[in-house]
């Protein structure tokens, strides 16, 4: 299930903010999607490619010099971004179109995957001004010693990559479902049965029920914002924040 909730991710995109938003890459990853969290940028060699951004589990002030808090506020008033439900199809074209119908390739599948997708709510929490946020990281300094900063900023071999802060993220507080039928017949079955589930507890993830749906629980995390960190690699000052 973990395509469908990669699709589940890209398809919000697509609906709420495709030039702004990135979706969440995997399930396995969802995690590490959270408020000042620090995601790697890797430039591809060849220039026509889109850059890849990967999450990590740090949290940019166990990179900084005190390893202080950030003294950044929240938009503490988690506006409703939107209510919806998608149909979305999966096919061996692998094809991707904006709008409610996604096609994403998936080479093992031997006819076309129906997708019905519901979100509910979807809220956001981000920082409140981007400007608190440069005249804070202006003042701060990596700590060009710490060894995830060598290991993904430092020497010849990173020179395309570059690290990125998340300002936003996009989640589902209520949760949602992700059905996925591959033939008419349990097509109409899973319309039928479909009603929006929360799974039960408090952990934060996604739960499988029977083969045909995902269970996506409160708070899971389907897409972010970034702001791009350019960083002095020898005094470890935070010279300037892009939107990435």
């Amino acid at each position: 299930m973990s395509n469908s909730f990669d699709a589940a991710c890209h398809t919000l995109v697509q609906n709420i903010g495709y030039n702004t938003l990135h979706a969440t890459p995997t399930i396995d990853e969802k995690d590490n999607i959270k408020l000042f969290q620090v995601v790697v940028k890797t430039k591809s060699k060849l220039f026509w490619r889109e850059p890849v951004f990967k999450p990590t589990e740090h949290q940019l002030r166990q990179l900084l010099v005190g390893e202080e808090d950030l003294n950044v506020h929240r938009d503490d008033k988690n506006p409703v971004v939107l209510n919806i439900e998608s149909k979305s199809k999966r096919s061996v074209k692998g094809n991707f179109e904006a709008g409610n119908k996604v096609i994403v390739a998936d080479t093992t599948a031997e006819n076309t995957i129906h997708l019905n997708i519901a979100y509910g709510e979807v809220m956001k929490d981000k920082i409140k001004d981007t400007q608190e946020l440069y005249d804070e990281l202006s003042k701060r300094r990596i700590n060009i010693d710490h060894a995830f900063v060598t290991q993904n900023l430092l020497g010849a071999d990173n020179k395309r990559k570059s690290l990125c802060l998340i300002t936003g993220v996009t989640y589902l507080p209520n949760g949602g479902t992700v059905h996925k039928v591959k033939d008419a017949g349990l097509e109409a079955k899973a319309k039928a049965e479909f009603q929006p589930v929360v799974a039960v507890g408090a952990g934060v993830g996604v739960a499988s029920n029977l083969d045909l749906e995902m269970v996506l629980t409160h708070q899971t995390a389907m897409a972010y914002n970034l702001q791009e960190l350019i960083i002095n690699q020898k005094t470890g000052q935070i010279e300037l924040v892009m939107k990435a």
